[in-house]
């Protein structure tokens, strides 16, 4: 991926030392501080895939990935909120109008957290639904004034995947977060009782596997991607930033450092040296495989090409494995450190624990993408799925 030129990357370059200086005291208190919140959200980076028509940049992905990996540099969690935030904006750029109005119309900068995963009880009844359940891992939930919540809602004879907004009022946050990683991401749990969504605020999502046509739904060009790529894009990206923090202040280390077991300096060591080359292919290999996505994406939505569900579930699979490969090679790094890597405070280890942590989501498993993608291409063999054409 080039280098991105949009005006908020160096405004995010502008908050990471504050992030990084204070990310300790995040960890522990399982939270960003809500004014370094506010003062993001003020900046506009949380604001990249809103619609423009509310005050938002309704920016390409390309440059909102670029944005997170520089935050990623400062804390891995900042970079993760600032993931799913953006990843809420783009999902409720494409929910009915008024809608929009009840969240942004008085103020561009609110937030949403969510929580995806279809776990609530959702009864349709006159005017809309009466929506029940516990949903956990909702990032940033106490930065947020509205809630995006998944539940399986009643369609026909079946139910569909649909994603419900609701306002703080109606919901409750159950701060149970206490993880080994990520920290400082707040992704406590929600709580509904019944509560009552109108159907305007009821959002079917469908199958969100290959990019629209562009003008298919009068939606600007952003919102024809295919919203499970933006979303798995939002929690494994990040890896790249990460990783490539932790191999500057690895190299810091083994310029200096020098070992008493192999009696030398750790820089000469051959293994380490594969390693270091390997981090650094990682993360161009990251870049170079969003790059090649959001290329192809474009010339979908334009007409210019065609994408079938096999070649979207293999594009599903490649960027649900990338957190795994990243979380893998810091691993490798973080061996070389000997005892030295035992300690909390060495520049390391926060972010190996981030990766270890973000590798479980389901976003990064790669496992029912690539089954999906097998049986899509046993059911229907396309070349052009494995060739990008």
């Amino acid at each position: 991926m080039s280098r991105a030129t949009h005006p908020l990357v160096e405004v995010a370059r502008g908050f990471v030392d504050e992030i990084r200086a204070g990310a300790a005291e995040a960890a522990e208190r399982c939270d960003l501080p809500e004014d370094l919140v506010a003062r993001m959200a003020g900046s506009g980076l949380f604001r990249m895939l809103q619609p423009a028509r509310w005050g938002g940049g309704e920016t390409g992905l390309g440059a909102m990935l670029e944005v997170q990996n520089v935050l990623a540099e400062g804390s891995a969690s900042a970079a993760w909120l600032h993931g799913v935030f953006s990843v809420q904006a783009f999902v409720l750029g494409q929910i009915a109008e008024e809608a929009q109005a009840e969240l942004w119309g008085e103020d561009g900068a609110t937030l949403a957290s969510s929580s995806f995963m279809p776990v609530g009880r959702a009864e349709p009844v006159a005017g809309g639904y009466r929506l029940s359940g516990r949903w956990s891992f909702s990032s940033g939930s106490v930065h947020g004034r509205w809630a995006v919540l998944g539940a399986l809602a009643p369609a026909g004879e079946g139910r569909v995947m649909t994603l419900f907004l609701l306002p703080r009022a109606d919901y409750a946050i159950d701060r149970v977060w206490q993880p080994f990683g990520l920290r400082a991401t707040g992704s406590h749990d929600i709580v509904v009782d019944d509560a009552f969504v109108p159907a305007h605020r009821a959002w079917p999502v469908g199958g969100g596997l290959v990019p629209e046509r562009y003008g298919a739904r009068g939606v600007g060009p952003l919102y024809t991607l295919p919203w499970r790529y933006v979303f798995s894009a939002s929690v494994s990206n990040l890896g790249i930033g990460v990783l490539r923090r932790a191999l500057h202040d690895f190299l810091g280390i083994a310029r200096e450092r020098r070992s008493l077991m192999a009696a030398g300096a750790t820089r000469d060591d051959p293994l380490v040296q594969a390693d270091v080359a390997a981090a650094a292919e990682a993360i161009r290999g990251g870049e170079a495989m969003f790059a090649r996505h959001l290329a192809r994406f474009d010339a979908v939505s334009a007409g210019a090409e065609e994408m079938d569900e096999a070649e979207g579930q293999i594009v599903r699979y490649e960027l649900t494995g990338l957190m795994r490969r990243l979380a893998e090679t810091l691993d490798r790094l973080q061996r070389h450190l000997g005892a030295r890597g035992l300690a909390m405070t060495s520049p390391l280890v926060g972010p190996w624990l981030d990766l270890q942590a973000a590798r479980v989501h389901p976003g990064n498993d790669p496992g029912p993408a690539g089954l999906a993608g097998a049986r899509a291409l046993l059911d229907a063999w396309s070349p052009a799925a494995l060739h990008g054409r």
